[in-house]
C-alpha cells in the first residue's frame, strides 16, 4: 500500500513538471500570480493568444492547469485564479531557474529594476560616462578595475548598490571624488527608515509626513552633494553657516506674501493645469471656495509661511459662521506634515467693518481645533475697539495664533520676515540660511573690528548660496515644479525675490567680543554690527537682487552651540546659560514691566531691515492683564500662548502640564515658530 501511494505521488509530480514545462502555461501562472483573478478573455489576451485561431490552443493549456489543480475557476464570477499549489509550484520553478543561472559559472546582478541580469562591465562604463560625465577611456579603466575586484569576491550574485559602492571606493582611491559625488546613490539607511516609521507613528502626523521626511532626506543629500559648491556645503557641514529645511531649500521659497485683492482674485483661471480641480469660474460667486482652492495649491509651494493681505476687502460682508467654514475648509485641505507652512490672514483694525464676525468665527475655529494651523495678523491693533479684547483673550486661551503689527510702513509675517507695504502682487522671500556669529566672535579674540570683518567675509558664502537658490527656484517655476507661482502671478510676484541672511547668536557674540560692556555699549555694538552686515549685503546687489539681514527662528539656534562645544570645548562656553543661541527676541510678562526692554525691542525692529521675530510668551492666567498693555507698548509681536495640547484627547492645558489634566495623556507644545 505504501509503495502504491508513493508511486501515485511521484506520478503526480511528474505530471506537474510536464505541465509547467510549457512556457505558455508557466506564463499563465505568472500572470495570475501578479494580476490576481482574471476572466478568460483577459487572461487569453495577456498570455499572448490574441488571434481567434489560437483560442483552441489557449483552452488546451488552461485545461492542463485546471486538471493538476494549479489554477481554479470561480464559476460565479467567471474568473480564474492561482491555487496554493500553483503558487508553490511557481515559486519552486523560480528558485530552480535562479539556481541554474548561478551554477552556470556566470555572475548575475539583482538590479534596481527588480530583475536578475547577467553582469556586464559595459554597464559600469556607461554609468560612469552618462551619470558622472567621466571621459570614456578613464571610465573603461575604472570599470575594468571594478570587474577584477568583483570576480575576486567569489559570490554567487551581486546587487546594483553593492557594485556602485565598489566603484565609488575605487574613485576615492584614485582621487576622483568629483565623479564619486555624481555617482552617489541618494537615500536613507534601513535603520533610519525604521526610526522614521516609529517616530512619525508616535507623532500627531501620518503617512504624508513619513513620505515627506524620507523624500526630504534624499533632497538634502542632493543639495549638499550636487547643487551647492564645495565651499558652501563645507561651511554648512562645519557649522559656519546653517541651511534650514535642506530637504526643500532648493525646491521652493520660504515665505509668500499674497495679495487677495478682489480684482486679482476674480481674474484667476488655472484652466487645464490642474485637471483634478474645478476651474475658478465654476465657483466665481463663492469667494470662500475660491480662496480654499488657491490656498490648496499655494501651500504646497511655500516652505515656512503664506501671508495673505486683502482678506477684509475680499470677504466683506461676512458672517462669523462663514469665517469658521473658511478656516475649517482650509484646515481639511492642509498637508499633514511637520514642515507645512503657517497660514496667516491680515486684517486691518482701522478699516475692517466686520471685525466682530471675523474674530467670532476665528474663535469658534480655535475652540474646535487642538492645534490651529491658521493665524491672524492684526494691523493697527491700537485702533481696535476695546470691546473686541474679550475675543482676543479667548482666542489666545484657545491656542490661537495672532500677531499684532503697529508698524504702518511694513508688513511682518509670523516668522518675523518684513517687507514694505505692497498694493499689487506680494513678494517672495528666500532665507533659511544663518551664520554662526558666536563662532566668529570666539575667533576674533575680543576684537570688535576684527569680529565685524570676519562677519562680512562669512556673508559671502551665505550670499553665494542664496544666489544659487534663487536660480534653482526660478528654474523650478519655469520647469513646472511650482506651477501655482506661475498661475497666480497677479497675487504673488516671484521674479525678484527678497533674499535674507539670518544672524544667529547675535547677543552671545556681542558678549564674547565685549565681555565687560554695559547695556548701552552692547546696544551700540549691536547697531554697528547690523549696519555693517546690511551695508555689506547691499554691495552684493546684482540687477533685481535684494539682500538684507534678519533675526528669525530656525534650528541653527540648537545646532550651532552643539558644534561649537565640540570645537572650542565646554569650558570656553560655560558662560552661556543654555544649549541654545539667541534668535529674534523672546519677551515674558516681566519684560513688559521694564520700559527699557520695550524701547529696545522697538528699536531693534527699526535696525534689522529684513525683520525680527518678537515672541511674547503669555501664561494662560496672565492673558487678560498683559494683552492690552503689550499692544499699546510694542510695535510688533507674535502672541505665544503658553499651552500644551494633549496627544490623546486634544485638551489644551497650561504650559507647565506634562500630563493632561483631563485624561492623563502626554502633552506637546503646538506653537513652534
Amino acid at each position: 500500500m505504501h509503495v502504491r501511494r508513493m508511486s501515485t505521488s511521484i506520478k503526480r509530480v511528474k505530471m506537474i513538471f510536464s505541465v509547467i514545462a510549457s512556457p505558455s502555461r508557466l506564463e499563465v501562472l505568472k500572470i495570475l500570480n501578479t494580476k490576481g483573478p482574471m476572466t478568460y478573455s483577459e487572461l487569453k489576451t495577456l498570455a499572448g493568444f490574441k488571434a481567434k485561431k489560437e483560442s483552441g490552443k489557449f483552452a488546451y493549456h488552461l485545461r492542463k492547469l485546471l486538471r493538476q489543480s494549479l489554477i481554479s475557476q470561480n464559476r460565479a464570477e467567471r474568473k480564474y485564479m492561482l491555487t496554493t499549489l500553483g503558487r508553490l509550484v511557481l515559486n519552486s520553478a523560480k528558485q530552480i531557474e535562479e539556481q541554474a543561472l548561478l551554477e552556470s559559472g556566470r555572475l548575475f546582478v539583482r538590479s534596481s529594476k527588480h530583475k536578475l541580469e547577467e553582469f556586464n562591465t559595459d554597464r559600469i562604463t556607461h554609468s560612469l560616462v552618462t551619470e558622472a560625465g567621466m571621459p570614456v577611456e578613464l571610465a573603461q579603466r575604472v570599470a575594468s578595475e571594478a570587474e577584477s575586484r568583483i570576480y575576486k569576491f567569489q559570490t554567487a550574485y551581486l546587487t546594483a548598490p553593492l557594485i556602485r559602492e565598489l566603484v565609488n571606493s575605487i574613485l576615492i582611491e584614485e582621487g576622483l571624488e568629483e565623479y564619486r559625488h555624481k555617482l552617489s546613490r541618494l537615500g536613507m539607511p534601513v535603520y533610519d527608515v525604521i526610526e522614521e516609521f516609529q517616530s512619525v507613528g508616535q507623532s500627531q502626523y501620518g503617512l504624508e509626513a513619513l513620505l515627506g521626511q524620507t523624500a526630504s532626506a534624499v533632497m538634502s543629500e542632493y543639495l549638499l552633494l550636487i547643487q551647492l559648491p564645495r565651499d558652501v556645503a563645507d561651511s554648512h557641514l562645519s557649522g559656519d553657516i546653517h541651511i534650514s529645511n535642506a530637504g526643500h531649500w532648493s525646491l521652493k521659497p520660504d515665505t509668500l506674501f499674497v495679495n487677495l485683492a478682489r480684482s486679482s482674485l476674480k481674474s484667476l483661471e488655472h484652466q487645464g493645469k490642474y485637471p483634478f480641480l474645478p476651474t475658478f469660474d465654476s465657483v466665481k460667486d463663492d469667494d470662500i471656495l475660491r480662496l480654499t482652492g488657491i490656498n490648496y495649491l499655494l501651500v504646497r509651494e511655500a516652505g515656512r509661511e503664506i501671508y495673505y493681505t486683502g482678506m477684509t476687502d475680499m470677504l466683506q460682508p461676512i458672517e462669523s459662521q462663514e469665517v469658521k467654514k473658511l478656516f475649517t475648509l482650509l484646515s481639511y485641505s492642509y498637508p499633514q506634515s511637520q514642515d507645512r507652512p503657517k497660514i496667516i490672514f491680515e486684517v486691518d483694525a482701522g478699516k475692517d467693518r466686520s471685525m466682530e464676525e471675523l474674530l467670532s468665527g476665528y474663535l469658534e475655529y480655535c475652540r474646535s481645533t487642538p492645534s490651529p494651523s491658521i493665524g491672524l495678523a492684526i494691523l493697527n491693533p491700537r485702533r481696535l475697539d476695546k470691546s473686541y479684547y474679550s475675543h482676543l483673550v479667548n482666542i489666545l486661551k484657545s491656542n490661537g495664533l495672532i500677531l499684532f503689527n503697529n508698524d504702518s510702513q511694513m508688513q511682518r509675517s509670523a516668522s518675523g520676515s518684513a517687507v514694505e507695504n505692497f498694493t499689487r502682487a506680494g513678494p517672495v522671500v528666500l532665507d533659511s540660511i544663518s551664520i554662526n556669529l558666536p563662532r566668529l566672535a570666539f575667533e576674533a579674540q575680543n576684537d570688535a573690528v576684527y569680529f565685524r570683518t570676519k562677519t562680512t567675509l562669512q556673508l559671502e558664502n551665505a550670499v553665494n548660496a542664496l544666489k544659487i537658490r534663487r536660480r534653482l527656484v526660478e528654474s523650478n517655476i519655469k520647469g513646472g515644479l511650482l506651477p501655482s507661482l506661475n498661475i497666480f502671478d497677479g497675487m504673488v510676484y516671484s521674479e525678484t525675490p527678497y533674499m535674507r541672511v539670518n544672524l544667529t547668536g547675535l547677543w552671545e557674540a556681542l558678549s564674547i567680543v565685549e565681555p565687560d560692556a554695559g547695556m548701552e555699549e552692547l546696544g551700540n555694538l549691536r547697531r554697528e554690527t547690523i549696519n555693517t552686515v546690511d551695508e555689506h549685503l547691499a554691495s552684493f546687489k546684482d540687477g533685481g537682487d535684494s539682500f538684507c539681514s534678519t533675526l528669525i527662528t530656525d534650528e541653527s539656534s540648537i545646532r550651532f552651540p552643539q558644534l561649537d562645544k565640540d570645537r572650542f570645548g565646554r569650558s570656553k562656553m560655560k558662560n552661556f546659560s543654555s544649549d541654545r543661541y539667541s534668535q529674534g527676541l523672546v519677551l515674558s510678562k516681566d519684560s513688559m514691566d521694564n520700559k527699557s526692554v520695550i524701547e529696545d525691542a522697538n528699536r531693534l525692529l527699526k535696525e534689522v531691515k529684513g525683520g525680527v521675530q518678537i515672541r511674547l510668551v503669555i501664561p494662560l492666567h496672565d492673558v487678560d492683564s498683559i494683552l492690552q498693555s503689550s499692544i499699546e507698548s510694542l510695535d510688533f509681536f507674535v502672541s505665544y500662548p503658553d499651552i500644551r495640547v494633549c496627544k490623546k484627547c486634544g485638551y489644551k492645558n497650561d504650559g507647565e502640564s506634562i500630563q493632561c489634566s483631563v485624561c492623563g495623556g502626554p502633552t506637546y507644545s503646538s506653537l513652534t515658530l
